[in-house]
């Protein structure tokens, strides 16, 4: 089944909205859970101790739990944040307009993903490929990026795809 979001970014910059993502925060503190995510799991490591797991409801993650014995505490953030999807030829130059980070492919290549400040919003930047990129903001902003995001992206076309 085809993506809807690229074949609406193959005419032009879309925004869309990500559904249905599982995510699981791992805190370690002397831990020793193995994070070896396997085919469809996104894996950030976003401190020492501490690791993002994405993926969709099938994907391999493990469950919300606290372990004593083993140190670790899993957290299911899935319902905390809502995620956005921008793809086209345009989604770079996008993202480079509001994102405080360096998008040169030698510095944050495919796959690649940071917490950084996106304008006034702190979001997790996922480069899903050259011209495709996820942000995931807490759910009570997901108004508000959209809103901003449409408004940067007004130059380049950019329109949104339920």
């Amino acid at each position: 089944m085809a993506d809807p979001i690229a074949t609406v970014a193959a005419a032009g910059t879309a925004i869309s909205r990500r559904a249905n993502i599982v995510r699981r925060l791992v805190k370690q503190a002397t831990g020793t859970m193995r994070l070896d995510p396997g085919p469809g799991v996104d894996r950030f490591d976003l401190a020492p101790g501490e690791t993002l797991l994405l993926g969709d409801p099938a994907a391999p993650l493990p469950e919300a739990a606290y372990d004593e014995q083993a140190g670790t505490l899993v957290v299911d953030l899935s319902a905390a944040q809502i995620a956005f999807r921008l793809a086209g030829p345009a989604a770079r130059r996008l993202v480079a307009k509001g994102a405080a980070i360096d998008l040169d492919d030698r510095h944050f290549r495919v796959g690649a993903g940071t917490y950084c400040r996106f304008g006034a919003f702190r979001v997790l930047l996922h480069r899903v490929a050259a011209d495709c990129f996820d942000l995931h903001v807490d759910r009570s902003l997901g108004d508000a990026l959209l809103r901003y995001l449409l408004d940067l992206g007004a130059e380049f076309g950019v329109v949104f795809a339920e």
